[in-house]
């Protein structure tokens, strides 16, 4: 018996324990801690769609409201706009995006939380109209700097995020000579004059 009980416990400790991924995140409001199935799955795609991207970051003038009904607006730099649809994963220019709209949060089938984000049921309408819906994907690295300071949205109560305008180029500070277009900040040949007495 002593010999049986010891063999019992060696399985136990060697036994693997499961990883976070596994478990595919926390549920929603309805579905409870969403342990695997398909929401772990299609979290494990999306995040790894985004944690390969490589696109150049944008900043654009964007306006945040909440379900509780709060507003604010701000500037939020951003690659790409992340769904997993039906048809499979969008990664969307934010030029493309008119607004993203999420589903209330006691509406949400699931909400998964990765490493990326968390992942909502919602729809992006394009600046043409279009409606992709699917569950969007809430990174964790938006913020969104308002006048008062950076703001970290809640992905949990966003209610909608809409894209205004790309935003401007901020003013060079005084002192400082904006090359001119085509000529990188720091090239040595930025200032000297060229034919015609202009920096070439």
């Amino acid at each position: 018996m002593a010999r049986t009980g010891w063999l019992a416990a060696l399985i136990v400790v060697l036994a693997p324990w499961p990883s976070p991924a596994q478990f595919g995140g926390m549920g929603g409001m309805g579905g409870g801690m969403g342990m695997g199935g398909m929401g772990g799955m299609m979290g494990n795609q999306l995040w790894n769609v985004a944690a390969r991207s490589q696109k150049p970051l944008e900043t654009w003038d964007v306006k945040v409201e909440t379900y509780g009904n709060q507003v604010v607006t701000g500037k939020l730099q951003l690659a790409r706009v992340f769904v997993q649809s039906e048809v499979g994963i969008y990664e969307i220019q934010p030029e493309k995006v008119k607004t993203i709209e999420l589903s209330a949060p006691a509406q949400e089938n699931q909400m998964v939380f990765t490493q990326a984000g968390v992942q909502r049921n919602g729809t992006v309408v394009t600046s043409t109209g279009t409606k992709i819906a699917g569950q969007v994907l809430v990174p964790i690295a938006w913020r969104i700097e308002t006048d008062l300071g950076t703001l970290t949205p809640d992905a949990q109560q966003l209610k909608t995020l809409t894209f205004v305008a790309r935003a401007e180029d901020p003013a060079p500070k005084p002192g400082v000579v904006k090359p001119p277009p085509g000529v990188k900040p720091g090239d040595s040949n930025a200032n000297k004059p060229g034919e015609n007495g202009k920096p070439s």
